[in-house]
């Protein structure tokens, strides 16, 4: 049986500038699964998608062009939205002694289920994420952050996803207030 989170992953693009470039093997019609997982701290997917991921990026080792590489787009199902990811998000660079190194949050991961990725911490730092376990849901939001004196709004648009149910969508307005140790949420 399937995950309670999978969704159906209609897309994956790379793009920089005007140029975009499609992962071939998931679309509208024909869509790959994805686990929304908290558990899993990078990208994975099955090996031969990974390795053609890794070509279309060309991270070098040395964060050269950490910030060339362009904007990765996920598409799912008959959603409008999509969830978008820059260089900064899914490059991993560590530092040391030498300067540093860089490579792609992706990990190869092969399972009984030959079309199945797996977006975890990688995508939820820059997409608050809500597991809507009674309406069967998850909800999306990119957050641009306010201040205000010591109060900390978030003003969120909120897209949702029915898993596996692509050509359903929900969508919601989301303000957070956060004061320190308290974070409370309003539909």
């Amino acid at each position: 049986t399937l995950h309670l989170w999978t969704v159906a992953l209609s897309g994956l693009q790379i793009c920089r500038g005007s140029s975009c470039e499609e992962l071939k093997g998931c679309s509208k019609d024909d869509p790959c699964l994805a686990l929304i997982d908290s558990g899993t701290s990078l990208l994975a997917g099955p090996t031969p998608a990974v390795e053609r991921v890794a070509e279309m990026l060309q991270v070098e080792p040395d964060c050269s062009n950490r910030l060339d590489l362009g904007e990765m787009h996920f598409s799912f199902g008959g959603v409008a939205e999509r969830i978008s990811l820059s260089s900064e998000t899914y490059v991993v660079q560590e530092s040391g002694l030498e300067g540093g190194f860089c490579a792609s949050s992706w990990m190869p991961m092969d399972t009984t289920e030959s079309r199945l990725f797996i977006l975890g911490d990688v995508l939820m730092r820059e997409y608050y994420t809500i597991f809507d376990y009674d309406s069967r849901r998850i909800g999306f939001a990119r957050c641009v952050f306010v201040l205000r004196l010591i109060r900390v709004w978030l003003v969120c648009p909120l897209f949702c996803l029915h898993p596996l149910r692509s050509s359903e969508r929900c969508t919601a307005s989301l303000r957070l207030r956060c004061w320190p140790g308290v974070l409370s949420w309003t539909p």
